[in-house]
């Protein structure tokens, strides 16, 4: 017979994953132990183990399910109009920035952590982050279809790399909120684009 799961086996796991994100980014990867994830979130070692039988399950967990949300928000159907996608990359930015800012150790440790797996898990993570990019390439060139070809690539590496360095310096409590943030970087970022011309 199947094992069921508990109510709160979702819950309890996602407490899990956010404690070590927050160890992970405050201490690095290597410097946590799963004693210390098991004390942050008020349970037992074996507790944690149930959920995640080693160190490295959370990380690969933590880094792919963050990269399937930044893709999934670039999904979908490219429409024909470039204002439709133009607005459609101003909310993809301004999604990134606020959901940064709520779970900002999240971000850190897919950016910086992602070396610290195993060979097979870093080509798993690096085809979802190929993903990303190619799906990012798309909006940016639906969005304006006048700009060369050669650019797309730059450029969506230059936005992730804003977004993704946000993290390092934006203090989501700090006088400038999310929001407004994220309306200055697609000002200043789809302006420039949006002048790229073949």
């Amino acid at each position: 017979m199947a094992r069921v799961q508990a109510a709160d086996y979702g819950e309890k796991r996602q407490a899990i994953v956010d404690a070590s994100a927050r160890l992970f980014a405050e201490s690095g990867y290597p410097a946590v132990r799963i004693a210390e994830i098991a004390r942050a979130c008020g349970v037992s070692k074996a507790m944690v183990y149930h959920y995640f039988p080693a160190k490295d399950d959370i990380l690969h967990h933590l880094i792919r399910e963050h990269l399937q949300q930044v893709a999934d928000s670039l999904d979908g159907e490219i429409d024909a109009d470039p204002e439709v996608e133009r607005a459609r990359l101003e909310g993809f930015v301004r999604g990134f920035l606020e959901a940064s800012a709520k779970a900002r150790h999240r971000n850190l440790v897919a950016i910086h952590d992602v070396i610290y797996l195993s060979p097979e898990r870093r080509t798993e993570m690096q085809a979802l982050q190929r993903q990303v990019m190619e799906r990012l390439g798309e909006r940016l060139a639906a969005a304006n279809p006048e700009a060369p070809a050669e650019m797309l690539r730059p450029m969506a590496l230059y936005l992730m790399g804003v977004l993704n360095w946000s993290d390092r310096w934006f203090r989501p409590d700090g006088p400038i909120r999310a929001e407004e943030m994220a309306a200055q970087v697609n000002k200043a970022f789809l302006h420039g684009w949006l002048s790229f011309k073949g």
